[in-house]
């Protein structure tokens, strides 16, 4: 039985005012708060038994992707997004 894919956005400390820019009050104060709290998804997906994708994203691709499908910057359409591109999509 194949394991249900669950993709995590990963994002570079270099780059993460760029995504505090994009999501605003969505995001964690610090790059350390967001690693620990894709840790803990990472963690609670691997204890469900998913198959966790590390999906590396930018900010200008993300901004891309909002603009290009009338999304507003948040946590969901980041989300959306590394699934989208996880299933080949974007």
């Amino acid at each position: 039985m194949q394991k249900e894919i669950y993709p995590l956005p990963i994002i570079t400390e270099q780059d993460y005012d760029a995504f505090r820019g994009l999501l605003g009050h969505h995001a964690k104060a610090t790059y350390g708060e967001w690693c620990k709290m894709i840790a803990e998804r990472e963690q609670e997906a691997i204890t469900r038994q998913f198959d966790v994708r590390k999906v590396a994203v930018k900010p200008d691709d993300f901004a891309h992707y909002c603009s290009t499908h009338g999304e507003a910057a948040n946590l969901a359409s980041l989300w959306r997004f590394v699934a989208k591109i996880t299933a080949g999509e974007a």
